[in-house]
């Protein structure tokens, strides 16, 4: 096998692409109780429900461009 020399800037490069990925594939997960109040704060997280098998009440913000809630 041959070798390759690769400079420090392209080292830099894929660290900081490789660091870039890792942020984007971090994710958020809150639980949602019975009763739960959303804020656009909790935009971008993932929720998922842990009711017992009872109902689930959950009030979400109002509408806003960019606000996005994902249910598990």
């Amino acid at each position: 096998m041959g070798t390759k020399r690769v400079g420090w800037a392209r080292i830099r490069s894929l660290i900081n692409e490789n660091t870039n990925t890792l942020q984007m594939q971090k994710r958020i997960c809150v639980e949602l109780d019975a009763s739960s109040t959303l804020t656009a704060a909790d935009s971008g997280k993932i929720f998922w429900i842990n009711s017992g098998g009872g109902a689930v009440d959950t009030v979400l913000p109002a509408v806003a461009t960019g606000l996005t809630f994902t249910l598990e």
